[in-house]
């Protein structure tokens, strides 16, 4: 509200009187615009961040491997000439270089990582502060209520899955969880730490809290969506994206419902775990489970699960999704979808992600003309020299456009 002095006359004369004006409003159209913009640079700094110092983790971690394993080859030379240890010094030394610099270099990539998401969401956290509506109200899920919905959770990702590899029955496979494969090789404690722990975590905080917590006031199934089309693009790859969107879909619903961001971290970290357990097994050679073979075991496991799962959510999915509320703060529905993607940063994150997505699909085609290494090595670089020509060339356009609406915004001279 806004103070305003007027003089009006009255019986004794001029009198001062104060009349109180209403201020102006901003619209909730801009409101939301506001939030969904610095949502979309937000996230995309986030991200890209973790990715960047991920990337230069892995070959400083790659290099004090390398570094490492061939001091000790020096060290401990074949004809014993340099004589420094003795043998049993040298017989550890040599395990240590043939299986656990490696690991060592890995963990290293997964810590710098790690500490890269977590200093990218706690930018996008402040980048969001401004727009905040606040957490969702916090309630308790029941055990049978978490139970349901992580079943349903494997039946989306079983849908997910099919949907997002259908390129197989045509020839084509998509890189999907083979890119982390190919980075992690066969240390397994490096790649459970970063399915179980790292990704479900941190993603978990990116995507859900700091996303949803911005812009659930608009409209929640907007919001739902949003957040979970951005999670489905940040995997950059089409045999992820369809799985990755579903599942964004339901632990949004489960965050806006409950406001605590630990159910969808354990059903994230359960999800992982159990798309991994077959590759897990083969690298460790494990075939056989008692009297029963890994494969057709766990193919058994996966169509169970699947079939429950979408048995689930045919009859308890208004439980799951229900109390959604698709209007709030007088934002039209109409307009909302647009209005949420209308925005600069919401447009750059699309862009950005789904430019790398197709980069990463073309690699897959290119994969058999190359090392593993070497398609490791493109596949790492590319998010990252994408992220420096976005950072070089988007803030110019921004500018750009501000300064040319502005000029349009500007009355004319003489006016």
């Amino acid at each position: 509200m806004e103070e305003i002095l007027s003089r009006q006359a009255g019986p004794g004369g001029e009198t001062p009187i104060i009349t109180v004006a209403p201020q102006q409003e901003v619209p909730v159209s801009a409101r939301m615009r506001s939030s969904f913009n610095r949502v979309g640079f937000g996230t995309l700094t986030a991200f890209q961040v973790g990715n960047a110092v991920g990337a230069i983790g892995l070959y400083v971690g790659m290099l004090v491997a390398m570094f490492v394993t061939g001091t000790i080859d020096l060290l401990v030379s074949g004809d014993g000439s340099l004589g420094l240890f003795g043998d049993g010094m040298e017989a550890f030394l040599r395990v240590l270089a043939e299986k656990h610099v490696v690991l060592y270099g890995l963990l290293a990539y997964l810590i710098l990582y790690a500490a890269g998401l977590l200093g990218g969401y706690l930018v996008q956290r402040r980048m969001l502060r401004r727009n905040a509506c606040g957490r969702p109200e916090k309630r308790k899920l029941s055990a049978g209520h978490f139970l349901l919905t992580l079943l349903a959770a494997f039946g989306l990702w079983g849908v997910g899955a099919l949907v997002g590899n259908i390129g197989e029955l045509f020839g084509y496979a998509s890189e999907g969880m083979e890119t982390y494969y190919g980075i992690f090789g066969t240390d397994i404690l490096p790649y459970l730490l970063y399915a179980v722990l790292v990704a479900p975590v941190l993603e978990e905080l990116i995507f859900r809290k700091a996303i949803l917590d911005a812009t659930h006031g608009y409209g929640q199934v907007t919001a739902m969506l949003a957040s979970a089309l951005l999670f489905g693009l940040a995997h950059r790859n089409s045999g992820q994206f369809f799985l990755a969107f579903l599942l964004g879909l339901l632990f949004a619903a489960v965050y806006m419902q409950t406001g605590n961001i630990l159910y969808t971290m354990v059903m994230h970290a359960a999800i992982n775990l159990l798309a991994s357990l077959p590759g897990i097994l083969a690298v460790l050679d494990i075939t056989e489970i008692g009297w029963l073979r890994v494969d057709p075991l766990f193919l058994i496991i996966y169509h169970v699960l699947i079939v429950a799962g979408l048995v689930v959510l045919a009859v308890c999915g208004k439980r799951i999704f229900g109390g959604l509320t698709t209007t709030a703060m007088a934002a039209p529905q109409a307009d909302a979808w647009h209005t949420a993607f209308r925005p600069a940063g919401m447009r750059l994150f699309v862009i950005f992600n789904l430019v790398q997505l197709v980069a990463m699909d073309l690699l897959s085609f290119a994969s058999a003309l190359v090392t593993t290494w070497e398609a490791g090595t493109l596949i790492m670089l590319l998010p990252t020299v994408l992220a420096v020509l976005t950072c070089l060339l988007v803030p110019r356009c921004v500018l750009k456009k501000r300064k040319a609406a502005a000029v349009a915004d500007a009355p004319a001279d003489g006016q």
